[in-house]
């Protein structure tokens, strides 16, 4: 019997090694010995036969399984071969009926369900594997169980819908897999349309099993997908009531609305924690400040707003900080305040007494203290008063050296030599912050630095840098009118000179600031013809098409304007952003 035993685990062990190494012929022979030998072991027929095909001996493979199934007709993995046999020979209509035994007279097993499902998927037959699972789930009376196998196979064909109807099967009884359900959503459903289909499937397992919580709770999460903010917040505040909540949900969805531009919805979102949560809701205070920055971006999108509409957004600030107190944990709210007084009611003065106030109140963060008194700092050179702003600058830079808001305040502190005149003194102290840790900073302080050398070492005088830069510091402060004969100044004296082009471009920053939309693009047009291989060509080039896509409503000339960018300018900074704006405007999913 030991015997036996060692020559039948030699015989296997070589028939194997032959069949792995691709020789056929020999492991056929011996797969053939091993199955007549041991008849109820379906592995070394299934081998023997897989030999026979793989030799292209049709017939033997054939008469070798009708042989085994007029013994035993309800071997799946038989029916299975004989259809690969068919297959093989050309006969298609007896492969279909051999696959379609194989399904029937498959054993409810779930690991011969997988088994078989998974040959007929490696064969590249989806629709049989699909079927094979199908079967399997009504055998072993359990729909869940393949329901994720049946999702991948729907997937694989591009039958959507049959896709998510088998993934939310998942979710009827175990709502713990809705994460792993959205992640697979995330990764399948591309297109809007998809995703309706999905709300669509959704409202009708409420329909029928009622309002289980991961419905609702898979509504808004494809709402925000799709950017249907509207109906994702409806989903939400049903959510946050059913549940008594505190209004976490609403809150993340009014800031995904508010980052997406969607800024109606936002905005019904913080004043619903404000209004239906009130101060218990730990976001109610995030709320209050959220809301009113929510309502100047409403206000001030597109530049179209009426001074009396921002006057009572700053009253609403006052009334806030009157409720709250002027103290640490509202120092942002301050900051808003003051820049909604210095940029849209252009009230300097009051924008300074808001942030000098901020800067004195005790306990404050020393970061946030170091934020402010650089804005404060912008404000005072604002309203011309250079001394102050030194002053504030070198505090800041003294107080956080090493920190990105100390170099801020430096580069500063050097434009603010530049804009006096002092550009020996400006360019040395820009020359140091090329290694700053800030990118930005860096950049900036290397885009200047090499500005101040061009055109101060092309002139005998530093007579036109200093206009320019006399007009530069009036542009800062918001006197245009007088920054503009400045810059005719510099024109009239230097005919011809380099810093044409950016004259040019500063009076577009200009014409901008005022709203003069079509004059600002007429300057950028004239940069990038006049001034094609300069340093201001690709920046002209991004914000002419900026405007003739949000301003202008001319998506086809703003795409030729970001083509031209990313092909042309291909080492600018802004050729990646350029390149995927106009994937946008082509329709591309991004």
């Amino acid at each position: 019997m030991l015997c036996s035993s060692w020559i039948f685990s030699q015989s296997a062990q070589l028939a194997q090694q032959y069949y792995k190494d691709g020789e056929y012929e020999k492991a056929a022979q011996l797969y053939r010995q091993l199955h007549e030998k041991h008849s109820n072991t379906t592995t070394f027929t299934e081998r023997y036969v897989d030999c026979l095909i793989q030799l292209r001996q049709y017939d033997q493979a054939e008469k070798t399984l009708q042989s085994k199934l007029k013994k035993d007709k309800s071997e799946s993995m038989y029916h299975y071969m004989l259809g690969q046999v068919y297959r093989q020979k050309g006969e298609v209509e007896k492969g279909q009926l051999a696959f379609s035994d194989a399904i029937k007279f498959m054993p409810a097993n779930r690991s011969d369900v997988l088994r078989l499902a998974q040959k007929f998927y490696r064969d590249g037959e989806i629709d049989y594997a699909i079927q094979t699972y199908q079967r399997g789930g009504e055998l072993l009376k359990d729909e869940v169980v393949f329901a994720n196998n049946l999702g991948g196979l729907y997937q694989k064909k591009g039958d959507i819908s049959n896709m998510i109807a088998s993934f939310l099967i998942t979710l009827k009884d175990q709502p713990r897999r809705l994460d792993q359900v959205k992640t697979l959503f995330q990764r399948y459903l591309t297109e809007n349309e998809h995703f309706e289909m999905l709300e669509d499937q959704v409202y009708a397992l409420i329909q029928e099993e009622g309002d289980k919580e991961q419905y609702p709770e898979l509504l808004a999460w494809s709402a925000v997908q799709s950017e249907n903010f509207r109906a994702a917040l409806r989903q939400m505040q049903a959510l946050d009531r059913r549940n008594f909540e505190n209004g976490r949900r609403v809150y993340n969805l009014a800031q995904s609305a508010e980052n997406a531009g969607d800024f109606i919805t936002a905005q019904k979102g913080y004043d619903y924690i404000i209004e239906q949560k009130g101060e218990e809701s730990p976001y109610y205070f995030a709320a209050q400040q959220k809301s009113l920055n929510v309502r100047l971006k409403q206000l001030t999108t597109g530049f179209d707003f009426k001074k009396e509409d921002i006057r009572l957004l700053f009253n609403d600030y006052n009334q806030l900080l009157d409720e709250k107190g002027r103290n640490p944990r509202t120092a942002s709210i301050m900051g808003d305040q003051a820049r909604v007084a210095a940029f849209y009611l252009n009230d300097i003065p009051a924008a300074i007494e808001i942030l000098e106030q901020m800067v004195n109140i005790p306990g404050m963060n020393p970061l946030v203290q170091s934020r402010a008194k650089i804005r404060l700092a912008d404000y005072y050179l604002m309203d011309g008063k250079k001394w102050d702003a030194t002053l504030l600058y070198s505090q800041v830079d003294k107080a956080m050296p090493e920190a990105a808001v100390g170099e801020k305040a430096r580069y500063k502190n050097a434009m603010l030599s530049y804009f006096t005149g002092d550009f020996e003194w400006a360019q040395s102290q820009l020359d140091i912050l090329k290694a700053a840790t800030s990118r930005v900073i860096s950049n900036d302080a290397i885009d200047r630095s090499v500005f101040i050398m061009d055109h101060l070492n092309l002139d005998t005088t530093s007579k036109s840098l200093s206009l320019f830069a006399q007009a530069e510091l009036l542009i800062f402060q918001n006197q245009f009118e007088q920054a503009e004969q400045k810059m005719d100044s510099v024109n009239l004296l230097f005919p011809e000179h380099t810093l044409a082009e950016e004259i040019l471009y500063a009076k577009s920053k200009i014409q901008r600031k005022n709203l003069n939309f079509e004059a600002a693009r007429d300057l950028l047009e004239e940069i990038t013809i006049k001034h094609p291989e300069g340093l201001k060509a690709d920046n002209a080039l991004f914000e002419w098409a900026e405007l003739e896509e949000l301003q202008f409503d001319r998506p086809e000339k703003a795409k030729e304007l970001y083509e031209k960018l990313f092909l042309d300018y291909t080492n600018s900074t802004l050729a990646e952003e350029a390149r995927k704006r106009y994937r946008r405007l082509r329709g591309d999913s991004i």
